[in-house]
């Protein structure tokens, strides 16, 4: 069901844009651009889960999953939040997967543990025999926006809400963003932490980091 997913397992470059307007008609003419996904940067932007339910709602283009006989859309939707990996940000995360995003960008990771916790944030608890109990997820279901912007039902969600590559069936993916001297010195323990999924550089707080310009 992600276009991003799908693009990176081919082993091809997945490209996309990062963004802060919000409104519907930015949403429809990004629906419909060639690209695999889109980031909604709210790191830096106010965070609005009702502006973000909305904007996901607007990029729902019904004519072309006719056309494809699927629901898949063609840009997959991701979102970076304000708080830094250090903080924690299960709550934030939850709000953003229950409306739709099909990914989520944490920022400044600096350690494994950090990363840890990403990741189970985006995971649900596994079901009895799963061949993935682990890392164990901590996200609560209530998936209602999501279900409807992904077009299907709450089984058929559960089975894709996951983190891939972990899971090659998942269709969530976790980007950990490294902007500090600390975070690029763990990078290989970072990558290493089960259903990450690829890394994000920010190379202005890097650079900072680093006493470089």
């Amino acid at each position: 069901l992600n276009p991003m997913i799908e693009t990176l397992a081919r082993g091809d470059i997945a490209f996309g844009v990062s963004n802060e307007d919000m409104s519907l008609q930015n949403a429809r003419a990004l629906a419909t651009a060639d690209l695999d996904w889109v980031y909604i940067d709210y790191e830096h932007a106010p965070m609005n889960f009702e502006t973000l339910q909305l904007f996901l709602l607007g990029m729902v283009d019904k004519a072309e999953a006719v056309r494809k006989g699927s629901p898949q859309p063609n840009v997959a939707p991701l979102a970076r939040f304000a708080p830094y990996a250090r903080e924690g940000a299960e709550w934030v995360v939850k709000q953003g997967l229950d409306q739709g995003l099909m990914g989520v960008i944490f920022n400044s990771v600096d350690t494994p543990e950090q990363a840890l916790r990403n990741v189970r944030a985006m995971r649900y608890p596994q079901r009895r025999g799963s061949p993935r109990m682990e890392p164990r997820g901590l996200r609560g279901s209530g998936p209602d926006n999501a279900l409807w912007f992904w077009g299907v039902p709450m089984a058929e969600y559960k089975e894709h809400a996951d983190l891939w590559p972990l899971n090659p069936a998942g269709d969530l993916i976790a980007l950990m963003m490294i902007e500090t001297a600390e975070g690029l010195r763990n990078v290989n323990e970072i990558a290493a932490v089960p259903g990450v999924g690829g890394f994000y550089i920010g190379p202005s707080d890097l650079s900072n980091s680093l006493g470089v310009s």
